[in-house]
């Protein structure tokens, strides 16, 4: 049985934290959130400071309700307290999820346990300012290829080689890829130096039928890419269709 001490200290935390997670419907105990929370998609976690993870450190054997999006923006975390939120409190479900820093840094060590969550979220990954590895780049499109909308914003990634997703994107419901400032200097740099790179990026998706069959639309805003080899470039890979967006 849990000391009553205890309990109380939970509903406390609970209540503490109520406006910085815009649940706005926590009462005073763990189970009116649990409960409240779970009737409206309606509701998000938004995580912009540091000291609202301890909240999910202290209801961590709490099984946490849908909700409709996660954001966790620009601050520096610890690595714990990304493992506690993909290991034990993240939501059962949740239609969106960003993760937003404030610099580039590479993807830290909580990835596997990115990928491992990844399956609950239904509808859209949206990440920035990421240095995104060759082995975590594919992982990454294989986890979320039953998601409609991936975006990589200002994400930095190499492709030297064309990947071959022939098989791993099989069954793939992704319609949407937004690219936005991926191609600048400071990242991917495809006007110049990695020109070829995103050629190879089209050629490897091109290499699964899913993918043709899926794919709607790729956004390309502001990546310096000229706009007649692109769509050429799409139209020599089978992508003809793909609407491209600079």
């Amino acid at each position: 049985m849990e000391p009553e001490s205890d309990k109380i200290e939970q509903e406390k935390l609970v209540a503490q934290r109520k406006n910085k997670l815009e649940m706005r419907m926590f009462r005073n105990t763990v189970e009116d959130f649990e409960r409240k929370v779970s009737v409206s998609s309606s509701h998000g976690i938004w995580l912009v400071n540091p000291d609202e993870f301890f909240l999910f450190d202290k209801l961590k054997n709490i099984a946490i309700p849908d909700m409709n999006s996660v954001y966790i923006g620009r601050q520096k975390y610890k690595i714990k307290d990304f493992c506690t939120l993909f290991r034990c409190s993240f939501p059962n479900k949740t239609s969106k999820f960003t993760l937003h820093y404030g610099e580039l840094v590479p993807f830290p060590r909580y990835f596997t346990d990115f990928i491992r969550i990844a399956p609950r979220i239904e509808h859209t990954v949206t990440l920035h300012d990421l240095i995104i590895n060759r082995k975590q780049l594919k992982r990454l499109f294989v986890a979320l290829k039953h998601l409609r909308l991936l975006k990589l914003m200002r994400v930095k990634f190499t492709v030297p080689e064309i990947p071959d997703f022939s098989m791993a994107l099989k069954n793939t419901k992704l319609e949407e890829l937004d690219f936005m400032r991926c191609g600048q200097l400071n990242r991917c740099d495809w006007k110049k130096k990695n020109k070829h790179e995103f050629g190879n990026l089209i050629k490897g998706l091109a290499t699964s039928d899913d993918m043709k069959k899926s794919l709607k639309s790729i956004s390309v805003i502001s990546c310096r890419l000229d706009e007649i080899s692109s769509k050429k470039l799409l139209k020599d890979h089978g992508l003809g269709h793909v609407k491209i967006k600079f």
